[in-house]
């Protein structure tokens, strides 16, 4: 348990709840917050996605499409059983 008026703190913390939250504040305070992705890849693997899904709907294999995306065939079999990375 932290107690006391000790270093930087105006008041003391009393369990480990407050002191972790208080580090992690103090940890990323200088940090940006991002109102929008980094990258767009993404929405492109979403679209990626639906498009293959589409296309093996037709009957096209996982082999082929894994080829044509340059991805594995178990991917392409996630995403044709809508699973998640």
């Amino acid at each position: 348990m932290i107690t006391g008026r000790r270093g930087l703190w105006l008041s003391s913390v009393h369990d480990v709840d407050a002191a972790v939250t208080r580090f992690i504040y103090l940890l990323y305070a200088d940090q940006l917050e991002v109102a929008s992705p980094i990258n767009n890849k993404t929405p492109k693997e979403s679209s990626r996605n639906v498009e293959i899904i589409a296309v093996y709907e037709v009957g096209t294999s996982l082999g082929d499409l894994a080829a044509r995306y340059g991805i594995t065939k178990q991917r392409v079999h996630q995403i044709v059983n809508r699973r998640r990375k």
